[in-house]
């Protein structure tokens, strides 16, 4: 009778999720950031506005509950990937933190151009770090923060056919990201 009412009673238990500083004061791979400035701060060209206050829409918990009602998502997240690209200076990382602060959200932010290691293997060791890691968080906190790829050029441009040991590691981090 006791094993019945378990069972009829039975609430699972809710894994407690902690604040993100907990989590990275273990860690050194991220830098932790609270942005400052939102979306409607940036002077931008009108259709380059326009395209990211759509996408914030898309993040709107309202409107990903409608979506999930109405059978249209399977869940109630959306797992956006923006890639902001174009010559330095023209405000890509800004614009990166401008829409994490209008969603509410930390920055965890790396710069890729530690990821190099000059042994054999590493550097791709690093690159899978990087996610692992940022999964973990994830899982972990309270509230998932945004990943900001700082200096990803170097490692997103043209593959190469090359078959020297450096083409080849370039084109394998290619494949991790």
């Amino acid at each position: 009778d006791e094993i019945l009412q378990r069972i009829i009673n039975f609430e699972p238990k809710q894994s407690k999720k902690i604040k993100i500083e907990s989590v990275l004061k273990d860690q050194d791979i991220f830098e932790l950031i609270e942005p400052s400035t939102d979306i409607n701060d940036i002077i931008m060209p009108e259709n380059t506005k326009e395209l990211l206050e759509n996408i914030l829409k898309q993040q709107d918990k309202k409107v990903l509950e409608r979506l999930h009602s109405w059978g249209i998502k399977s869940n109630k997240n959306i797992e956006a990937k923006i890639i902001f690209y174009g010559p330095a200076g023209t405000g890509k990382t800004m614009s990166a933190l401008a829409m994490a602060k209008s969603m509410k959200k930390s920055v965890l932010s790396f710069d890729c151009s530690k990821i190099l290691s000059k042994w054999v293997g590493e550097s791709e060791q690093n690159v899978r770090k990087i996610f692992d890691t940022y999964k973990n968080i994830v899982q972990t906190c309270k509230q998932s923060p945004i990943l900001l790829l700082n200096e990803a050029d170097q490692f997103l441009s043209t593959r190469v056919d090359g078959s020297s040991g450096s083409d080849k590691m370039h084109n394998q981090m290619q494949n991790i990201f």
